[in-house]
């Protein structure tokens, strides 16, 4: 969790939570092996439930800033005064091209600040992203560019079934 986006570490799925329950399944006596069955599968699903329901706000949220942002942007060439000169960027990527930009001179300042609001969503849209393929999210990729393992929920669910008395 120490790589865990701090706002958002609420959202993530309580992996060491589940396999805290998931161990008392492993210790042989019927009555807490049944009490964690229970314990655990009402765990889980209600870890499903806060990531899903976060990032389904989320979403809404990137949503609805994106539309407003789209409305002011709309049209660049109506609204561009002057393209920036002097640049010693032969291929500039578009935060380079936004730094460029000076309200007020090649673009009005509420289209300026509307770049930077946008490239500030385009980040936080990044951040969501990684929090989507996280370890300890619900859909875990961990490292990236190597063959995805098994998800959290998967690797929870797994160990679940190896320490479980009803799955034998």
């Amino acid at each position: 969790m120490q790589q865990a986006h701090a706002p958002w570490t609420s959202a993530y799925l309580p992996y060491e939570d589940l396999k805290r329950i998931i161990n008392l399944l492993a210790e042989g006596n019927k009555a807490t092996a049944n009490k964690a069955e229970g314990e655990f599968l009402t765990a889980l699903l209600g870890a499903i439930d806060v990531v899903d329901t976060f990032y389904t706000q989320k979403e809404a949220e990137y949503h609805t800033r994106l539309k407003a942002l789209a409305e002011t942007l709309a049209a660049p060439r109506k609204w561009l005064l002057q393209c920036p000169t002097g640049s010693e960027l032969s291929e500039p990527d578009f935060p380079e091209v936004v730094a460029m930009l000076e309200g007020g001179v090649h673009v009005p300042s509420e289209q300026r600040e509307a770049l930077d609001a946008f490239l500030t969503l385009c980040n936080e849209v990044d951040v969501l992203r990684r929090f989507s393929v996280r370890s300890d999210s619900l859909f875990a990729i961990v490292p990236p560019l190597v063959p995805p393992p098994q998800t959290s929920i998967n690797k929870c669910v797994s160990r679940h079934g190896r320490c479980s008395t009803r799955s034998r």
